[in-house]
This record gives structure tokens, sequence and C-alpha cells, in this order.
């Protein structure tokens, strides 16, 4: 097998310019959707394609600007012998600490690990062109001698995959297996067999029709015709890709996308012996979680083949280790990588790495309420989150910090949700603000509680406490109870605000921890939102969301 060391992309599609280096094994690159990971497995796949012919048009060109070439290049290692033995004036070499360099002289005594350089051009005449380079040495490579670095790219259009055509992996597989000896001309030959022992089963059908025709062709002076069924070779074309693989007799290009994606990657990994390049886009498509998870194992342990895939999934981002991601982010000229500290928030709030801005609220009620503005958005048809771009994730309390300067570190807008009332957060605050995160909080020392209790009016209050009623029985009764212990219990005690009975619910929300759950705390939040109408705008509270209002549409500016 081949492995990439490292490539290059220029003016290709979003991309003008982009280089990184690649590991063994797997690797998954992710990021916002319009980032372009889709065009790198692309560009790689071209690179490194089998085709005789490749269709490139202007729009594949960066800003459709045909001046100035499309230009692709790739240094691989673990190269086949016989791209060794052809092409040995084009060889380069990669030392021990990852440097390539073309100055394999003897006379120095480094190391190196033998390797080429291949680069595609496409011009404005849109042909493509391939070839090694070394020194003062460029030599076409053909698409046969390409076919031998064996990557495969696994998207929604897999089905020859499934079909022993020529530089295809089966193809391949079988010539390793010495089950083809005569190159191409042996399958050739096969087909041909097949449609001719076809033909012998029409034998005896259809004479009546046939003599009839016969009869009538020698009235009109057609005589010594003979006629039988045959299969028309125009039909049934004679080719490589006639022979495929198939499942009770029906051929697996017919199954759901899910299983054609999965026996896809079992044909490019079913060979042990010879190893590949694998490109997937989109793993998740097509398969439930609890498949995708088996596959990434099964793909993890995989030694020699290297597997570079692309997802917009939680799951896939759950599964993987910090040290097989890879963050694409827009008009970035190489990958961002992760460290050990990452690896909690990419399993915490993997939504977070596909989005464009970020809220991170500090809890769960926070996180709740932000869920309960976003449904409010969509019913006034404001715009979702989602249409911005926007992800709200949970803070994790003191986890809060962490996350939001990490976030930030890797180029995300992030806005921080938070209440006032605990010491050490409060600290750091003004750390995240130095370095441009956005932070909107609760008044001095006041929690989310105090804050959203206080500011609203009473009508938000006491519909919560009444539905809270509906939902757990006696709920009134006995928070009628804690906050007057020496008064009897009276109905609608919270219909009408009185004297220090807002400060009392407030205490007893806290105590009580009414809103300190992802539900409830979406729960006061849809309360508020259908009495907007009724609120003082002059409240920090109030003023609060039409800040967040304003971010989420216009993110820091």
């Amino acid at each position: 097998m081949a492995t990439i060391h490292s490539f290059e992309i220029h003016n290709y599609r979003g991309i003008r310019e982009f280089k990184a280096n690649l590991n063994l094994g797997l690797q998954c690159i992710i990021g916002r959707g319009d980032s372009g990971k889709t065009s790198i497995l692309d560009a790689i796949s071209s690179l490194l394609s089998n085709s005789y012919s490749l269709q490139f048009s202007d729009s594949d060109f960066y800003n459709g600007d045909t001046n100035s070439d499309i230009l692709m290049q790739a240094v691989l290692f673990d190269l086949p012998d016989d791209i060794i033995r052809k092409y040995a004036d084009c060889l380069i070499g990669i030392d021990k600490d990852g440097n390539v360099s073309d100055d394999l002289s003897t006379e120095k005594s480094i190391s190196y690990t033998t390797a080429i350089l291949i680069s595609l051009v496409v011009s404005k005449d849109l042909e493509p062109h391939w070839y090694l380079s070394a020194r003062d040495n460029n030599q076409i490579i053909s698409a046969s001698d390409r076919a031998l670095f064996g990557a495969s790219f696994i998207n929604e259009y897999t089905d020859n995959h499934f079909t022993f055509s020529r530089g295809g992996y089966l193809y391949r597989c079988a010539k390793e297996e010495a089950e083809i000896n005569n190159d191409n001309q042996e399958i050739l030959d096969i087909v041909r067999s097949a449609k001719n022992n076809m033909n012998d089963c029409f034998k005896g059908y259809f004479t009546q029709t046939i003599n009839g025709v016969q009869l009538s062709a020698q009235e009109l002076g057609l005589d010594d015709i003979e006629m039988y069924p045959y299969v028309d070779s125009k039909d049934i074309m004679v080719g490589d890709n006639n022979i495929t693989l198939s499942k009770d007799g029906i051929p697996l290009r017919r199954l759901g996308k899910g299983s054609r994606k999965l026996l896809s990657i079992a044909v490019q990994l079913a060979n042990k012996k010879i190893g590949s390049i694998v490109l997937i886009d989109e793993l998740e498509l097509g398969l439930e979680p609890d498949r995708i998870i088996h596959l990434i194992h099964a793909l993890r342990n995989k030694s020699n083949t290297q597997i570079i895939i692309t997802t917009h999934s939680r799951t896939v981002l759950e599964e993987l280790s910090y040290n097989e991601i890879l963050l694409l982010r827009l008009n970035q000229s190489n990958f961002i990588h992760f460290t050990e500290d990452d690896q909690c928030i990419l399993r915490s709030s993997a939504s977070a790495f596909f989005a464009r801005r970020i809220i991170v609220c500090e809890g769960r009620t926070e996180f709740g309420f932000i869920r309960a503005m976003e449904y409010y958005r969509v019913k006034k048809n404001k715009g979702s989150m989602a249409s911005y771009g926007v992800v709200a994730i949970d803070g994790g309390g003191t986890e809060m910090i962490k996350k939001s300067q990490r976030l930030h570190s890797y180029g995300y807008d992030v806005l921080v949700f938070c209440d006032n009332d605990v010491a050490d957060i409060n600290t750091k605050k003004q750390m995240l603000r130095d370095i441009g995160i956005f932070i909107i909080d609760c008044q001095d020392s006041y929690s989310f509680e105090n804050q959203i209790i206080q500011d609203s009016s009473w009508n938000v209050v006491s519909s919560f406490i009444k539905s809270r009623n509906e939902e757990q029985p006696d709920f009134d009764r006995q928070t009628f109870n804690e906050i007057n212990k020496n008064e009897a219990y009276h109905a609608n005690w919270f219909e009408k605000e009185k004297y220090d009975l807002r400060e009392k619910i407030i205490e007893q929300a806290k105590l009580k921890k009414w809103f300190k759950t992802i539900g409830l705390g979406e729960y006061i939040g849809r309360i508020y939102f259908e009495n907007i109408s009724s609120q003082n705008p002059e409240t920090i509270f109030y003023k609060n969301i039409v800040s967040l209002n304003n971010w989420i549409e216009n993110g820091n500016r």
C-alpha cells in the first residue's frame, strides 16, 4: 500500500491554499458544512485516481479563476515495489523527524524513508496531468500505476466498488490471490463465455412465433434465414463492469444506503495483504448509532490502512479520540489539532464543533432557558439559532470558563450566558472579556433564580406555581407552608403579589432548586416568553434577552 505523509491543495473550489500532514490509521475531519471537508477528500481522490481521464470544469477553480492552475500534491511512502523500480529517478525521502528531502546523496548519514511526490495539475484547458518530480526529474505517472496506491473514495456513489473493473479493488485482490492470470483479458473472456451460455438457455423457446416470421420472410424472397433468440451484445456490453457482487441474486448496489456503505468499506479492507487509502465522506449517512460505533472500532483496528473520514455526527465525534480528530475552519490553510485536554469537551459538547458561533451556558438552568428562547424565536419567525450557525451547550458549571477559553482558541465566536453568584467564577470573567468573549450575566451576587423572579411580571411567577401544581400535586401548598409557617393554607395565595412575597419565593426557588434541570429551565423560559409582552424592558433580565438575540443575529458586532 501507499500512505499519505502530507498533501497540498491550491486553487481548487473553495480552497485557495491548504497544507497538512496526515497520520496512519483513522483520522476524522470535522467542521461546519461549508468549510471544505468534502473538497479535501475529492482532491486527494483525484490526485490518486486510477481513472484515465477525470472531468474538471471552470467551477472547480478557486473563485472560477481559470488563469491560476489547480495544483494538488502529496508525499507518499510505503510504496509498492513496482513504483520504486519504475520511478527510481523520482524518489525522495522522509527523515525520522518527518522532514521531506529530495537530496538523498550517500554522503549524508541521514536515514530516509523512501517516498515520492505526486502532483496533479489542471490548467484552463481542463485537461488533468499527473506526474512525479524530484530534483530535475519530472515523469508522467500512468493511471494503471496510480491504481497501485490503492486509494478509494466511498460516498453516495459506490456501485463501482462491487465490480471487478480494471484498477478496482476487487480486481487488485483477485490478481494478488492469483485468481486472474492474464491481466484484464481473462475477465473479458469470462464475460463472453457467460453471455454465450446465456444464449444456449433460449434454444427451443418462441418456436411458433419465429417459424411464422421465417415463413413470412420466405414469401418475401428471403430464404435460408435461420432465426433463434439471442442476447444482443449492444444491450449487454462485454466488459469487466458486468461482473458484480450480489446477494441472493440481487446486486449489492440495490441494498440500502447504510448496508451499501458498510459493504463498500468491507471491499476496501478485505485483503489484509494489500492495504489501502480509504476516504469516506460523511461516515454516518445511512447508519444507526450502534452501527456507527461498531464501525469506528473496526476501522481503528485496521493497522495497515490509512482511513480519512468526514462527519457531521455527534455520535462519531463522541467515539473518537482527540488525536484522531482534525478541525477544519472556513478559510483556514491547515487543520487545527486537539490535545488531551480537549477530550472532555469533544465528548460532552460535540455539537459545538459543527457550529459557527457558540453560546456556552453556565449550567443546565441557562441551557434549558436558551432552548425555550429558541422555541419562541422559531414560533415568531425570527430565525432559528441554527439558521445563524449558533449552537448552545451546557458549560458544566465551573467547567464553563475552561470550555469557553478552549472554544475561543479554536476560532469560534463565543458568548457566555451565566449568573453572578459564584465568587470564584466571577473573578475569571474579566479574563474571558479580555480575550474577546461576550458575557451576559446577572446583576452582582444574583443567581438566575434571583434575576428572573425579581424582574418578571407577577403573572410569570404565578403561572409557574400554578402549572407546577398541575404536574406536582400540592406544589403550591408545600411552597406556602415553607413561606408562611404560622398561617393556615388558602388556595390561590400566589395569584396576587403581596408584601415581600416575591423575596420569599426567590428564597424558596433557590432553596428547593426549582430550575436546576434543563427541563425546568426550559419550563420557566416557556412561561416567560408566553408573557413577554408584559415584561418591563428596563429590567436587567429583559435587557439580557435583547442582548442574546442581538448576538445570535449579529455576533460580536
